[in-house]
């Protein structure tokens, strides 16, 4: 059995099912510690070799995201794996396709500091701008070293046996149950439909106009498909065209998720601009009951 300090390479994951798929690339069975890790620490691990690399994988807390559930992860981690060297957030991301680089959902990207930007961008370190391109308003510190070393060796092994990747991951598969290889395929290609960002979805559109339709519209689907995306271009496109009421959008990770507060205040913000007659409505609301935009 291991101990703690084994441990080099620490590796996080938002959701249950990238962990599963971190797990999957162990060289053999996870491991087992000769002792647990530190008492205080609400972490799951599993642990296991990769490459000759002793890895510790952790996951955040179902329905926990944003980066400080994130930074609570690894503060227990790092106090209970204390010769970790290097960590990783490895995990599901949407699709960006460029001309320059058509991203799409599945695709593996490694990113390295280039053109004045340092390889690694934070979401929540930039701007969406109507009708423009993203807008970087922050920027984070370079990865290690070592990290941009092994990335240089890995694009040259890529380079020499440009199958290497697809082999070790179709290797991985092949070992799984039918359900489950089917579960982490990638899906095929013919069923990753683009759309303009202008494009209005007509099942939304007929929705919206429809005075008999239902009082939410759910938009649902799997993490890194695109939901924000979606329901962004949805609201610029009725504000532009003076049908959106208001919109509100819960940013992961913060207090506001919890909360109604800011939800409220802004909600009702908006419809005092966009719908004055509804104005006196909310001040006399606001009149009678002062704490009301404050409560949870």
């Amino acid at each position: 059995m291991a101990t703690p300090h084994n441990y080099s390479v620490g590796w996080i994951c938002a959701i249950e099912p990238e962990y599963l798929a971190a797990q999957l690339c162990f060289d053999g069975e996870p491991e087992a510690l000769l002792h647990s890790p530190s008492p205080n620490d609400s972490n799951a691990y599993s642990l296991g070799t990769i490459n000759g690399h002793k890895v510790v994988i952790a996951c955040l807390p179902r329905g926990s995201y944003g980066t400080t559930s994130a930074a609570i992860v690894s503060a227990n981690m790092l106090r209970s794996f204390p010769n970790i060297k290097v960590g990783l957030m490895v995990g599901l991301g949407g699709g960006a396709p460029t001309p320059d680089a058509d991203i799409r959902l599945g695709d593996i990207v490694v990113s390295t500091p280039g053109d004045g930007q340092p390889g690694v961008l934070q979401y929540d370190y930039g701007r969406t701008v109507q009708g423009q391109e993203f807008e970087l308003t922050g920027a984070l510190n370079r990865p290690p070293t070592a990290l941009l070393t092994a990335v240089t060796n890995l694009n040259t092994e890529f380079r020499r046996k440009p199958k290497a990747l697809e082999e070790a991951i179709t290797d991985i598969l092949e070992k799984l149950d039918r359900e489950l290889r089917e579960d982490l395929t990638r899906p095929d290609v013919g069923t990753d439909v683009l759309y303009q960002a202008g494009f209005t979805h007509p099942e939304i559109s007929d929705w919206a106009n429809d005075p008999g339709s239902e009082a939410i519209f759910w938009l649902n689907g799997k993490a890194g498909t695109g939901k924000s995306t979606i329901s962004r271009t949805i609201a610029f496109s009725f504000a532009k065209a003076g049908e959106l009421g208001a919109s509100f959008f819960f940013k992961r990770g913060e207090g506001s998720v919890g909360s109604a507060s800011h939800f409220c205040s802004t909600i009702a913000s908006q419809l005092a601009s966009t719908a004055p007659t509804a104005a006196h409505h909310i001040r006399d609301a606001i009149d009678s009951d002062p704490e009301i935009c404050q409560r949870r």
